[in-house]
This record gives structure tokens, sequence and C-alpha cells, in this order.
């Protein structure tokens, strides 16, 4: 039997996932698969930076400007990889974004003593594709902790593919 390429094992977990199933997906597979709902508010925070770094490289003074001119140049290649098509790539920046979060260790710390106690979520958008919902900040301390799969719910629509809690943690509470 040959091994599935990846769109063909997407192509199965599309039709197949039933709304209130929990499957184990890879994290490789989600990485390589799905788009995060809040891919784009990602881009709006890189062009607010962007905005911010422009604004700073008008006002600088030589000594500065060279710093200011860097940031504005990482803001439009952050901006670049975000709209563009590679997948891996919008997912190591929005991660990225994750991992710098203040409660991100409380989280790593979480799923390392309790696992996941709550599946992440996803959710079908109008063209039936299967967009990443909730658990970003769950799914980057997995891949630092080297699982291999997460736990993924596919839930009705886009409102309830993010919790009422979501971002929410404190220390020592299971946020898996």
């Amino acid at each position: 039997m040959a091994l599935l390429d990846v769109d063909d094992r997407y192509a199965q977990l599309i039709d197949g996932w039933e709304v209130g199933e929990v499957l184990d997906v890879e994290v490789g597979e989600v990485l390589q698969l799905l788009d995060a709902l809040d891919m784009g508010s990602i881009v709006d925070q890189f062009r607010d930076e962007l905005e911010s770094a422009r604004h700073d490289l008008q006002h600088s003074d030589e000594s500065d400007r060279w710093m200011a001119e860097d940031d504005v140049e990482a803001c439009l290649a952050q901006i670049a990889t975000m709209e563009g098509d590679d997948r891996a790539a919008k997912w190591d920046l929005l991660l990225e974004r994750k991992v710098e979060h203040e409660n991100y260790d409380d989280i790593v710390d979480s799923i390392a003593e309790h696992g996941f106690t709550r599946p992440l979520t996803a959710f079908r958008d109008d063209d039936g594709d299967i967009i990443f919902g909730d658990g970003c900040h769950r799914l980057a301390a997995a891949r630092e902790l080297g699982i291999e799969s997460v736990p993924i719910l596919l839930v009705t629509n886009r409102r309830d593919a993010v919790a009422s809690d979501s971002g929410w943690w404190r220390a020592g509470d299971p946020v898996a």
C-alpha cells in the first residue's frame, strides 16, 4: 500500500470529519494543512507595527536610523510571509507570537503535567475548508514539548471555535 501524500490525507480528513468529533492530528499536518483563524489578526498586528516603525524611522536621528530601517524591513518581511502561500512559514510566525505571550511558560508546564484536558478547535468555513480556531498557544507548547499529535474538535462555526476563556490562564491551572 502506497503512503498517502499530504493532499490525500487532508481530503480524507475533511471528507470524514463530523462536527462534534475529536481527531488526533499530527502537529506537522496541522502546520502544513490548516490556516488559523487569527492569521489575519497577526497580519493586522504586523501592519500596526509597520506603521509604528515607519513613524520611528521618520523621527529618528542618524544614530538610530539603521535600527528603525531594520524594523521596517522586518515588518515588511513578516507581512509578505503572512500574505504568501507557505503555510509552514505562516505558522512559524504565528506560533512565534504565541511563544512571546507572558503566560506561555505556564501553558507549557500545564501540558507537560496534565496533558491535553481540552481539545483544540477547528471549523468549516463557507468553502468547506477546515480552519484552525482555538489553541495556538497549546499547539506551540505541544511542538516545543515534542508532542506528535494534538486533539482537535470540529465545531459548528467560527463563533464556537474560540473558547470564551481563551487567553485567560493562571499558573497552576490546567489549560491544556
